[in-house]
């Protein structure tokens, strides 16, 4: 589903994922070139009516990237609530949660859930056809230095944020258990 809302002022609800790769020699992130966008940046996508952000989320992972939520291990802060006595659902932790101007649509809005995802595993699923498949991994200097004509500024921030301080103080928690 594309865009609910789209009159002026509007906002959608998003869920996005930030993929470190840890198989190599240095932890990597895995983004893609989004087909409309023309730009790098994470996976994810709109949390349909039926959805919460993190079912969206497992669906967009899938689609884009290939990987089934059983292949990542999400990152998770410490100090956070894991369970609540009542039917509520306790989702996981987003790193970031983020409000910007779609597109350069100066009145139109996308919230997003980023969240943080580490993997040794190459995707067991092809990436959807209507999906951009033009997937790079890059380490912490090559995210440094990356035009920004060519990769959000939000995107290599949020990215160098995980590789700095997830990485090193948050808990890793096996997704699919989530």
């Amino acid at each position: 589903m594309s865009h609910i809302h789209t009159d002026p002022g509007q906002h959608d609800l998003t869920a996005s994922g930030l993929i470190i790769r840890v198989d190599g020699v240095e932890p990597r992130v895995l983004l893609h070139r989004h087909i409309k966008l023309k730009k790098i940046m994470q996976f994810g996508g709109h949390v349909e009516l039926t959805e919460n952000p993190w079912q969206s989320l497992v669906r967009e992972l899938r689609e884009e990237a290939g990987y089934g939520i059983n292949q990542l291990q999400v990152l998770q802060p410490k100090d956070r609530i894991k369970k609540l006595t009542s039917p509520s659902i306790v989702l996981p932790q987003p790193v970031c949660v983020l409000n910007l101007v779609y597109a350069g649509a100066e009145e139109h809005f996308h919230d997003d859930l980023m969240y943080g995802f580490i993997t040794s595993e190459e995707p067991q699923y092809s990436v959807s056809s209507y999906e951009s498949s033009e997937q790079l991994l890059f380490t912490r200097k090559e995210l440094i230095t990356a035009p920004s004509s060519e990769i959000f500024d939000d995107v290599r921030e949020i990215s160098l944020y995980i590789l700095d301080v997830c990485l090193k103080d948050w808990d890793v928690i096996n997704a699919e258990t989530l």
